[in-house]
């Protein structure tokens, strides 16, 4: 099981992490604020961060924005300077992690202006899951995605857009996002077994966004909503 523990580099939180790493074979992502109570010494030996290039950029400015607040938490709890450290991990195309058990590969999206975008492949188990990130519909994505068990793609309803924002804006917005027909192409070209949609625009129209994407995809479909489990089947 994959975990997604907030606030887990404060006291509690920091020894929650430790206890489920120390106890089961679950993975735990931490997502933390960095504030009054948080202290990433507390979490050194089991916390990395990943990122494209600007990633050490935040992070630096992070720091610089919780300056103050980092001193002073430092001189009450008498905390070490190493507790506001943040280690950053440049992301590149291609294999980004692997343990022997579980390999991430990162790949170029297409979400200009925005750069760098990227999609990332995770397979363990013999099971693939792929995530599209933001993108357009691209060749390296299909690419990447080819034969996965899930693939999360983020999809959009165009006449959302075009209802909602001036032509001309509705047009930016469509030319660097994908459409669930799109996301069903991708998938059928891809060849994966299911397609999970997310980053839903517009919401509640989740029957819309299934029948556009099942005009091109025959597999499996699932349109996502909060607290949703998906199986790699």
């Amino acid at each position: 099981m994959r975990l997604f523990v907030t606030g887990g580099a404060g006291f509690i939180g920091s020894n929650y992490v430790r206890w489920v790493l120390g106890s089961s074979d679950d993975e735990v992502t931490v997502f933390d604020a960095l504030t009054y109570a948080g202290n990433l010494e507390s979490l050194t030996d089991v916390v990395a961060t990943y990122g494209p290039e600007g990633t050490k950029r935040l992070a630096d400015a992070m720091r610089e924005f919780f300056h103050d607040d980092i001193q002073v938490r430092r001189a009450m709890q008498d905390l070490p300077a190493g507790g506001a450290r943040i280690a950053t991990h440049i992301v590149r195309e291609g294999v980004v992690y692997d343990d022997g058990v579980c390999r991430v590969t990162a790949f170029a999206v297409d979400h200009r202006p925005v750069v760098l975008a990227f999609g990332y492949r995770f397979d363990c188990g013999g099971k693939s899951i792929v995530v599209s990130g933001d993108t357009r519909p691209t060749a390296n994505l299909v690419k990447f995605a080819k034969g996965a068990d899930v693939l999360v793609c983020e999809a959009y309803l165009p006449e959302h857009f075009l209802k909602v924002d001036t032509p001309e804006v509705a047009a930016r917005l469509m030319h660097y996002h994908t459409s669930a027909e799109e996301a069903g192409q991708i998938a059928a070209q891809a060849g994966v077994k299911t397609l999970v949609l997310t980053h839903l625009i517009p919401a509640g129209a989740a029957e819309t966004f299934r029948e556009r994407a099942a005009k091109a995809f025959k597999g499996k479909i699932v349109v996502g909503d909060d607290l949703v489990r998906v199986a790699a089947e």
